[in-house]
């Protein structure tokens, strides 16, 4: 190549070398599965991502994706033999353009952009790629021009395909499987006609492992470790021989060129350095904890803080985002955390907790944050004395909207060709309530027991009030002083009642009640719903009123205690709050750059504590800190626990 090819070809790469570092988000140099399927998806490669997500699937697929299930299209072709065909193909270059020589007449300079240009030098040879002298000129000008029709930008495609500045016609159109079949025809005529389909198929296989030089696959033995240099090299000799037709170019050329840019990318990284999720399934379960535990830490002055809570998680308030901040604390702390049994999630929720639901432990638990129905009586025995109850509840119409579409009430009732499926539901409520309860449903409701309602006082329920469920449960449902001897009962025993409405004050209450500091109580968004939130009549909300009255009686008693503390709180609590909202600003602004760059080994310091971006990494939605905890727990117990699942 020329001075300018080679500027253009390292201009590619170095574009293709941006896009992979901008789906590496953790800044290791190499991609994890969900990583790779973006990369895919820029690429424009979502129909093959899944088989080339990870190393053994692409080293199996990676030339049936290229050549289309070549050997199975040839089994279905009468009495063909690709010996003597491929290997013409392969090696005679002057009979591969004089195949081809008509059609290029064809279609003129469509496919060459302006200013481009053949190369006429020797290619340079990459490691571990062995060609012929014959190939050496042909295979140059191949790789040179798919260089230069390169292009990651957006494509359109209709009424011509356009790529760049510049269009293409009708023949011009990207590559399909049904000219995919008209190529491989070209590799079945003129053959003998004296073998049957399964001789056919078994020349056809070892004759491409000879051109690709691997050694011959044995009969279906399962999989063999293969090298992932020779596999390219395969995949890029075959293409050559399989692309004469230049529209094709447009698919295959940058799928290769992906592919060799990636193993050329990762060919060199130790071992430790892969893929950590990769790692957890060839090592052990407590390599992610490990990888963790390296890279967030406690660097706060702990020895004033509280580390022993309940927090009561009532379903769709904002609990996972408070739970994430909890799970944070309790991992960099390494605390004795109450965990549901096997990969369970639920602590016997909707029923009340038993022992068969959790781990067991020889020493009392620091604390508790998953799906548990509130019993002071089952709890106070597994914590000790000082320890602290928290939870969380919102203003009940909205936390109605939420649980209604989150349990897809109106999917299993059938009110999708409802105009509004939330008042259909209202105006017939016993009717729906009846439908959505019956053991009928009971395949379509995640973890629902039959009889159990999600729409009616379901925050009272998770805080232990007794309303009816399950059946020999008594319901005070109906008693108001019952109710609300209840809940003095509940204001007694909780140290905090966090509102989302006042979500940041009550973040702040929670950071006073147990001594933490900011940055134990900076969070991230996670698991908000979606749902249209426009305004309804005060005639509709009234009949979800005397529904769950309840809850709406648990509501205002505990909104008035917080707004009472607001204001108790004073200039020096309105202080405190705007400096947790500026650093929550600052904490979440430095995390989207962490993101947008993957760059974890920033840092961002403040005046109050340091943050990473292992911490921003952390803090995010998709680390699932459940999960770690219970690797945690099986590593510590030995596989000692029986399993269980009374619920999910």
């Amino acid at each position: 190549m020329d001075v300018e090819d080679v500027e253009d070809v390292d201009q590619y790469i170095a574009q293709l070398r941006d896009v992979f570092d901008s789906c590496d988000i953790y800044d290791q140099g190499y991609l994890s599965r969900s990583e790779l399927l973006a990369l895919c998806h820029k690429l424009q490669l979502d129909d093959q991502a899944e088989d080339i997500i990870d190393f053994e699937q692409f080293k199996d697929n990676f030339v049936k994706i290229l050549c289309q299930s070549a050997v199975e299209r040839v089994e279905q072709q009468n009495d063909v033999s690709l010996t003597d065909s491929v290997h013409e193909q392969f090696m005679d270059a002057d009979q591969f353009e004089d195949a081809d020589e008509e059609e290029e007449e064809e279609e003129s300079d469509d496919l060459v952009e302006e200013g481009g240009r053949e190369s006429e030098e020797n290619p340079q040879e990459m490691p571990g790629f062995e060609k012929h002298e014959e190939e050496d000129t042909k295979e140059q000008e191949f790789i040179a021009t798919s260089f230069d029709l390169l292009d990651l930008q957006e494509e359109e495609l209709s009424p011509k395909f356009v790529m760049g500045n510049k269009k293409y016609g009708r023949r011009s159109r990207p590559f399909e499987s049904k000219d995919f079949e008209e190529l491989m025809k070209l590799t079945t005529e003129n053959q003998s006609a004296n073998h049957s389909d399964h001789t056919q198929a078994e020349k056809v296989v070892p004759e491409l492992d000879r051109v690709c030089k691997r050694p011959p696959l044995p009969p279906k033995k399962g999989k063999q470790q293969k090298d992932s240099q020779k596999i390219i090299t395969c995949a890029l000799m075959y293409a050559i021989v399989m692309v004469a037709p230049r529209f094709i170019i447009r698919r295959v050329i940058p799928v290769v060129i992906f592919l060799i840019c990636i193993i050329l990318l990762t060919r060199h990284l130790p071992v430790d350095k892969r893929d950590r999720t990769l790692a957890v399934s060839d090592n052990s379960a407590l390599d992610e904890v490990k990888y963790w535990e390296e890279r967030v830490s406690n660097d706060i002055n702990t020895s004033s803080e509280r580390t022993n809570f309940v927090f009561i998680k009532c379903m769709k308030c904002a609990t996972q985002t408070v739970a994430n901040a909890l799970r944070r604390f309790a991992f960099t702390r390494r605390l004795n955390v109450l965990l549901p049994r096997d990969n369970n999630i639920y602590l016997g929720w909707p029923y009340l907790m038993d022992k068969v639901d959790y781990r067991p432990s020889d020493k009392k638990f620091n604390c508790l944050m998953e799906h548990a129905i509130y019993s002071r009586n089952i709890m106070k025995p597994l914590f000790p004395s000082d320890t602290k109850y928290i939870t969380i509840i919102r203003e009940p119409w909205s936390h109605f909207q939420s649980t209604f579409y989150y349990f897809k009430v109106h999917v299993i009732t059938d009110m999708n060709n409802a105009l509004d499926p939330l008042v259909e539901y209202l105006k017939q409520i016993r009717k729906y309530e009846a439908i959505y309860k019956h053991h009928n449903s009971y395949p379509y409701r995640y973890c629902i027991p039959d009889g159990f309602s999600v729409t009616k006082n379901l925050m009272s329920h998770c805080l232990g009030m007794p309303l009816g469920f399950p059946e020999n449960r008594t319901d005070i449902s109906h008693n108001e002083a019952s109710v609300y001897t209840y809940l003095k009962q509940l204001d007694g025993e909780f140290g905090l009642v966090m509102i989302m409405e006042y979500f940041d004050e009550s973040m702040v209450f929670l950071k006073k009640l147990m001594r933490w500091s900011f940055k134990d109580i900076v969070y991230e968004k996670v698991n908000v719903g979606n749902y249209s939130t426009e305004p309804y009549p005060d005639s509709i909300k009234d009949i979800h009123k005397k529904w769950s009255s309840v809850d709406y009686l648990l509501y205002d008693h505990f909104r008035k205690k917080m707004e009472l503390k607001i204001r108790n709180g004073g200039l020096e609590f309105q202080n405190e709050l705007r400096l947790f909202k500026k650093i929550l600003r600052e904490v979440n602004r430095f995390c989207k750059s962490v993101k947008q760059s993957s760059r974890l080994t920033s840092k961002l310091t403040l005046r109050e504590f340091t943050f990473s971006g292992h911490e921003c990494a952390f803090m995010a939605e998709d680390v699932n800190h459940l999960e770690l905890l219970q690797k945690r727990s099986d590593a510590e117990l030995k596989g000692k626990i029986p399993s269980h699942k009374r619920t999910c």
